[in-house]
């Protein structure tokens, strides 16, 4: 992609085989506008349905290269991620190793595998992640209603 004659290469997108991309202008503006969500993999279509319900702006990727691509045109609060993803992971570990700084600090969320109740958050692996119950936090209400990031 390119603006003016300009072409810029984003690390995440060694996953997508080096296609360019180019990086949000003024990222921080982004997160005032909309709570946006990138879904990664076979979302649950409730889940989904809800958040939208409730003002979110839900992107969907079905495939890690995919989402390395989306990762690229925007800012998102946080990404959802379905842990039976092919190259699911080795996404997430090139956000928090070799990708931007706003790669590096949006919250990955795991989500829970169908027969599990528990669901991982990704902040800054190892130092920052932790599981979470959704009896105690609802998954729903920790990616519409909290700040990922202090809790």
């Amino acid at each position: 992609v390119a603006i003016g004659s300009q072409l810029i290469r984003n690390p995440l997108l060694a996953v997508a085989g080096g296609l360019p991309a180019i990086p949000v202008v003024r990222p921080e503006l982004a997160l005032l506008e909309r709570r946006w969500l990138l879904g990664c993999g076979a979302m649950p279509r409730g889940l989904v349905r809800w958040l939208r319900d409730h003002g979110a702006h839900v992107d969907l990727a079905a495939t890690a290269t995919e989402a390395a691509v989306r990762l690229t045109d925007r800012l998102y609060y946080a990404v959802m991620l379905d842990p039976r993803l092919e190259g699911g992971f080795d996404l997430v570990r090139r956000m928090k190793t070799i990708g931007d700084a706003f790669g590096q600090i949006t919250p990955v969320v795991v989500l829970p595998l169908p027969c599990d109740d528990e669901y991982a958050v990704l902040i800054d692996p190892p130092k920052r992640a932790w599981l979470e119950n959704v009896r105690r936090l609802p998954l729903e209400e920790a990616l519409l209603y909290r700040d990922l990031r202090s809790l």
